[in-house]
């Protein structure tokens, strides 16, 4: 049902989340997304934990209350099929870890291409090699997480959910590691796939708020999430 839709909208709907204590929230989030072509750079109250929200944006963490909808399908409420076509169209990349321990940097970014059987098996190396190429890193491909550079860990886990050509990308403090040069690189990366008009949302919590699409200011929406209570009025902090 999915394959073949364009994304217009994210809209999140009386969403609850746990707050940093494991209590339910004090309030609901309501908010649409219908900015195609944007990066939203988020903030969020004091009393949500930003972690949570993206993973529930991603369908990764169910709320306790309300739901996240797309073009105004409900994401939790699809079947495993349904859902499964509208996840390949969002990448999420972790803030940390993410990857498997017992496989090669190689592997690792070509595990999502080998679940989904997306391209041949040649294409997939063609396609895995070029982008370490690209953000020449290379010369890791064949060696485990655990023996490579922090710094190039961080790259494999925000490069993966590239992969798949999502039309939505989340990513939760991808800069933290990373050399400035690789920083720079990744922006123009993405801002690219912007401009080939398939990503078409990204969502970015930057904890060293860099600001590193601020050059694309065209692209940039500064968002705060907030907290709405039953009467209306904004959530204060617990």
């Amino acid at each position: 049902m999915f394959q073949k839709i364009k994304l217009e909208k994210i809209s999140l709907r009386d969403v609850l989340l746990t707050r940093d204590d494991g209590n339910v929230s004090k309030g609901f989030i309501n908010v649409t997304f219908d900015q195609v072509g944007s990066v939203f750079d988020l903030k969020a109250s004091p009393n949500i934990r930003i972690s949570h929200f993206l993973k529930t944006l991603a369908g990764l963490m169910q709320p306790i209350g309300g739901d996240v909808y797309f073009n105004n399908y409900s994401l939790y409420n699809l079947d495993f099929f349904e859902a499964i076509d509208l996840r390949l169209k969002i990448g999420y990349s972790f803030d940390l870890g993410g990857l498997l321990n017992n496989r090669s940097i190689q592997d690792n970014l070509l595990l999502p291409l080998d679940y989904h059987n997306i391209l041949s098996p040649d294409e997939r190396k063609e396609k895995v090699f070029s982008l370490l190429k690209d953000f020449e890193i290379f010369e890791y491909a064949n060696m485990l997480p655990a023996l490579v550079p922090g710094r190039v860990r961080k790259m494999v886990i925000v490069l993966r959910p590239l992969l798949l050509n999502p039309q939505v990308l989340i990513l939760d403090d991808p800069w933290t590691g990373l050399l400035d040069h690789q920083r720079k690189r990744m922006v123009n990366h993405i801002v690219e796939r912007m401009q080939d008009g398939n990503l078409r949302f990204v969502f970015i919590y930057d904890s060293l708020n860099l600001k590193l699409f601020n050059q694309q200011k065209e692209l940039l929406i500064e968002y705060r999430i907030r907290q709405v209570a039953y009467d209306g009025i904004e959530a204060k902090s617990a």
